[in-house]
């Protein structure tokens, strides 16, 4: 019988692959290699869930996504972490709808994780304090400029008229968003057959495999 999930959707390019790792039949490894995987890409920029999709309601009530880079995960406090500006549309809308979605996926890997969680904004507190103390200069910037994000500038430039905040002025603005993960759902695709796995966090329900 014909493998009904080959060549299909997100599949479509999971011919030829080589010996299936651990986490094929293991629902323990699908947990470690989620989670070593995004941990992994915290530091290194060329890795593909250096780059996330966060998806939320936006404060007026539509749905939204965007692009971050993820800069924290922790697996003991089922956290990710990434940053934002007090100033922007994201930090409003997740003040007034916290629960939000962060997608990831790894071509080569052939790996989609959908975490489903709450955000907590950390502004002027210590951890905000401890990340902002060790941020580069060039990755401070962002937060540095006197014109908010989203806002309308009359030029492609006009951020940075009038010249750089204060340090301290960019601190003001500097927001850690920690998202508290409830879900985690994996999916792995291969020509013998996907695999997609939920691990629930958020009560008492065991890992289960679900139908890909």
């Amino acid at each position: 019988m014909a493998n009904p999930f080959r060549g299909e959707g997100l599949g479509a390019d999971v011919m030829d692959e080589p010996r299936l790792p651990p986490h094929y039949d293991d629902l323990g490894a699908v947990e470690d290699t989620a989670w070593t995987m995004m941990v992994d890409a915290v530091p290194n920029r060329r890795a593909a869930f250096h780059q996330v999709t966060v998806a939320n309601l936006g404060a007026d009530g539509e749905a939204e996504a965007r692009t971050v880079v993820l800069r924290g995960a922790d697996r003991a406090a089922r956290t990710v972490r990434f940053h934002t500006d007090r100033r922007s549309g994201k930090f409003a809308a997740l003040s007034a709808h916290p629960r939000a979605s962060v997608h990831l996926y790894d071509h080569d890997a052939k790996v989609q994780i959908r975490l489903r969680g709450t955000a907590a904004l950390h502004t002027g507190d210590a951890l905000a304090e401890g990340l902002w103390s060790t941020m580069r200069d060039m990755s401070k910037v962002c937060y540095r400029q006197p014109v908010g994000p989203g806002a309308p500038i009359a030029a492609p430039d006009g951020a940075m008229d009038g010249g750089l905040l204060a340090d301290a002025d960019g601190f003001a603005n500097f927001v850690a968003v920690v998202v508290h993960i409830h879900q985690l759902e994996w999916l792995y695709l291969a020509a013998k057959g996907h695999r997609r796995a939920l691990l629930d966090y958020g009560g008492d329900t065991p890992p289960r495999w679900l139908a890909p």
